[in-house]
């Protein structure tokens, strides 16, 4: 609404004005030293028409390190008496993270709602941070999407079609070697297991609960201080012999140390290469988590409750079904995983009664 008064020279607008914003989820720090080497981020003075926002939304690295210490604070608490390391907690960063997060997620929705504005989200690779702040945005602007049917189209839009490498980042398709030095590093030898199980047959059950968090700790780690350290200075994982796959011909092991030439006119298709630790992070975790956050702050708004989040992070990691294996689309297509698996949505769908939050106010809009 545009209107005059006497004795004004211009226009006195009312309402929401039209503000674009362009949103670069990483430090700034880490931005300007990116432009340094040629890369970085937008040269405002090509976009006169927007403003740009720095969110200070840490690395993937940063994020693995805090689940570590959050690992670390917790994990005795399960097996003892003790409470959780409170100040562990504190100083793990976790819930300094997931607030970030959830701030940019705001201010994100509050342009697009108040400000009627459009926002270009953008980080380093664009399907991290880029992932989390469109989905949460959406989650706070749409009722559809709190919805159970809604959350599952947002991650499938958001996430899986969005490219979100689901592989690199959860560690999918792992050395066998990787998880058989874990097992002697947290379980011990076979030989030290046999000579100790009747002296420990009766702490069994704590045991089973401190391995699983140190190894959960020690997969989510920068650097794999196992035995023998398989691990390169790239962080990739090695295979758990030399010896020939039952899968893998001869002429194709033969190949793989010749020139690229020679490898690629090879008619065996060549298995996926490892996971490399280092590009391992609890994106996706962290994700659910801040969905959990809004949920807990606003428990009248969700359709689906807390125990369908703590499922579907479960499913994440079981690789029980095919829907977030591979790194994309195409990889999934490519090898046919609607064909040889199930969808996790089949599982929670067909049991929807179960994670059905009863206090739903049904979507209603609350302008209060």
């Amino acid at each position: 609404m545009i209107s005059r008064t006497s004795g004004e020279e211009g226009p006195k607008v009312y309402g929401a004005q039209q503000h674009n914003l362009i949103v670069d989820a990483r430090p700034t720090v880490n931005a300007l030293a990116m432009q340094a080497v040629g890369l970085g981020s937008e040269n405002m003075d090509h976009y006169r028409f927007a403003t740009k926002a720095y969110l200070g939304i840490d690395n993937i690295h940063v994020m693995r390190d805090s689940l570590n210490k959050v690992i670390d604070a917790l994990k005795d608490s399960d097996i003892t008496s003790i409470p959780p390391n409170r100040e562990a907690l504190a100083k793990s960063g976790w819930l300094k993270h997931i607030a970030n997060v959830l701030d940019g997620a705001s201010l994100i929705a509050r342009q697009v709602a108040l400000q009627h504005s459009h926002v270009l989200i953008h980080c380093s690779d664009g399907w991290d941070r880029t992932s989390q702040l469109s989905a949460l945005s959406q989650l706070c602007l749409d009722p559809y999407y709190r919805t159970l049917e809604g959350f599952i189209v947002l991650v499938e839009k958001d996430w899986l079609s969005f490219g979100h490498m689901f592989n690199h980042r959860s560690g999918f398709l792992s050395s066998e070697k990787w998880f058989s030095v874990e097992n002697e590093r947290v379980g011990g030898n076979d030989n030290h297991n046999q000579r100790t199980s009747l002296s420990t047959s009766s702490s069994g059950a704590g045991h089973a609960l401190e391995n699983a968090f140190l190894s959960a700790k020690g997969f989510f780690n920068k650097d794999n201080n196992s035995r023998e350290s398989f691990v390169e200075s790239d962080g990739e994982l090695q295979p758990y012999d030399q010896s020939p796959s039952p899968n893998l011909s001869k002429k194709s092991l033969k190949t793989s140390k010749t020139s690229s030439k020679d490898s690629t006119t090879t008619s065996e298709k060549t298995p996926n290469p490892p996971t490399k630790v280092k590009e391992t992070s609890p994106i996706f975790h962290q994700f659910l988590d801040a969905t959990y956050q809004l949920q807990h702050q606003h428990p009248h708004r969700f359709e689906f409750n807390e125990r369908f989040l703590r499922r579907l992070l479960y499913h994440l990691y079981s690789c029980q079904y095919g829907t977030f294996l591979y790194n994309n689309e195409r990889e999934r297509v490519e090898n046919h995983v609607k064909e040889r698996t199930r969808s996790v949505w089949d599982y929670f769908l067909s049991r929807r009664e179960m994670f059905i939050n009863p206090e739903w106010d049904g979507g209603d809009v609350d302008d209060k």
